[in-house]
């Protein structure tokens, strides 16, 4: 367990400076959960309670759309922060769900404590605005690169930026992430690697 802890301190200071007793602060906040393949952390029209440290696994986020359709907003392969965001944030319904594509391990904080932590820690402070701050960079950057380049381009810029994520995401995710059907991916797949 002790490596999780250290991997999410190592994932705070990657980002702010906290030292071994201002992350004991941060730490007594948070608690550790294990969550199997298949299982959601936050589901669609519920309110999410919770903003997490992913340590371990891969977390896919989707909504559904007017087709009753699952759509990949979001793949998030550990270290990283999973949550739904908007939801935690407004204290709304939830439009996604989250759910883990393996066994995964999240270092978990709810939303009470989130905002106690807030007033209680400048290091965390710092630590959830930053991660916010990038969660909207990564959001536009998809939009981005969604509404500008076309799916083998996106597919590009995937395979470069996460080649981990290409290696270990079911296909079929990955081509509702980058709006195309697998059949279209694979295509693709096949024409990268023969060097276009």
């Amino acid at each position: 367990m002790d490596q999780h802890w250290n991997t999410f301190q190592d994932f705070i200071n990657r980002c702010t400076q906290s030292g071994n007793r201002e992350f004991d602060i941060i730490k007594s906040y948070f608690h550790f959960e294990q969550y199997k393949k298949g299982e959601h952390y936050t589901q669609l029209g519920v309110v999410s309670r919770k903003l997490g440290f992913l340590s371990e696994g891969i977390a896919r986020t989707y909504f559904i759309d007017h087709n009753a359709q699952e759509v990949t907003r979001r793949l998030a392969i550990a270290p990283s922060m999973v949550s739904a965001l908007k939801s935690f944030l407004t204290r709304t319904v939830s439009n996604e769900n989250i759910i883990f594509l393996e066994d995964s391990v999240v270092l978990t904080i709810d939303y009470q404590n989130d905002q106690k932590l807030i007033q209680e820690s400048i290091v965390y402070s710092q630590f959830r605005r930053i991660g916010i701050e990038f969660a909207f960079v990564e959001m536009l950057n998809y939009f981005e690169i969604f509404l500008t380049e076309d799916a083998e381009q996106r597919y590009l810029i995937i395979l470069d930026s996460y080649p981990e994520m290409v290696q270990r995401i079911p296909l079929h995710y990955l081509a509702s992430l980058l709006g195309i059907t697998p059949y279209s991916l694979s295509r693709i797949r096949k024409k990268v690697a023969k060097g276009h």
